[in-house]
């Protein structure tokens, strides 16, 4: 009997290690082991010597009468290796085998103002769109949003996220690996809001480094005159800024053209008009709003000018107090000569005969 038991060890053991090899084969040959995998350790007739653990983040695995040993980054095979030599000595013909019971999750990480951070587990087949769309989609518009994806080999590829969201079918929808960090940063940097004479009233996202230049110019520009809009900035500590928009438009790099913060409020209202009737020979007749110190071709001009083949040399002004002037205005029209213009009163009718 003893002489049969003798006989059957080596049989059963060579049938455990066929199990172990043909569970090994299922994996490449090259996986290197990593932390939050999950493996066995099986040193042959020395179950007392045997470990089955989760590989810690530091990347070692302790083992009796071999100590703490590094398992993160070797393959199985260097693994076996190594444990059986440290296992020379202490243990008679040592036969080791390592299994993996469990991989690790695979993840990438999407990292920045423009989405937030998370770590998410990486499914079959994604790439750049599927990995935003995983952690709910872009704090700002795609045109407004610079991103990179820094793969695992070290390799920094930009990104034209206004291009993949729209075709993700594009090729540069990168497909994402283990280990791919998406670095998404938003150009926003809040909110502004216009109200008043602008062509777009209303919020704006808010770039870097705007000053009230910019945000005007995102509002489609004023809808009057410069010299006739008075600005005023509300920030939102309270404090509030008056703004000379003739100086900011014409020189940005001044210091009147101050930078915008999130939850500023730019207003844009008409300073003090004068209405005045332009009628007669124009070629918009009409009632017009005009600014303070309007002259008089300056109010012709904002009726279209004169017709065609009509001289400006008796153009009658009746001014709201009954009185009235014939006033030759052809030159200060022409050479557009302000201090040669006579100013307007409210209520004033221009006529052009």
């Amino acid at each position: 009997m003893r002489q049969l038991c003798r006989r059957m060890i080596p049989a059963g053991t060579v049938i455990w290690a066929l199990l172990l090899a043909s569970a090994a084969l299922t994996l490449e040959p090259d996986y290197v082991l990593e932390p939050e995998d999950s493996i066995s350790i099986v040193v042959m007739r020395h179950g007392d010597l045997n470990v089955s653990a989760v590989i810690p983040p530091d990347g070692k695995i302790v083992m009796p009468a071999v100590g703490e040993i590094l398992a993160a980054g070797k393959t199985r095979a260097q693994l076996t290796t190594e444990i059986t030599e440290r296992l020379r000595g202490r243990v008679a013909d040592p036969e080791v085998s390592v299994m993996l019971q469990g991989m690790r999750t695979q993840r990438v990480y999407v990292l920045g103002t423009g989405t937030g951070q998370h770590i998410l587990d990486l499914k079959p087949g994604w790439r750049v769109t599927e990995a935003i769309t995983a952690v709910g989609g872009l704090t700002a518009r795609p045109e407004l949003t610079h991103a990179k994806l820094f793969k695992a080999d070290g390799r920094a590829i930009p990104l034209d996220l206004d291009k993949i969201m729209r075709v993700p079918q594009d090729p540069g929808n990168v497909p994402l690996d283990p280990g791919d960090v998406l670095s998404v940063e938003s150009l926003v940097r809040g909110l502004a809001y216009l109200m008043g004479a602008v062509s777009s009233p209303g919020m704006r996202d808010l770039q870097d480094g705007w000053r009230v230049f910019e945000l005007l110019a995102a509002a489609g520009g004023l809808t009057i005159a410069p010299q006739h809009a008075a600005a005023r900035l509300l920030r939102r500590n309270g404090k509030i800024l008056d703004l000379d928009l003739v100086k900011i438009l014409s020189a940005p790099e001044s210091p009147e053209n101050v930078t915008i913060e999130s939850g500023d409020v730019l207003a844009v209202l008409p300073s003090v008009l004068t209405g005045a009737y332009v009628i007669g020979r124009v070629v918009k007749p009409g009632f017009y709003q005009l600014g303070p110190g309007t002259g008089i071709a300056q109010a012709i001009r904002a009726a279209g000018g004169p017709q065609a083949g009509v001289e400006l040399a008796k153009v009658q002004v009746y001014h709201a107090d009954g009185t009235q002037e014939i006033m030759d205005v052809q030159k200060s029209y022409v050479e557009r000569d302000p201090s040669l213009d006579k100013p307007l009163r409210g209520g004033d009718a221009v006529l052009v005969p």
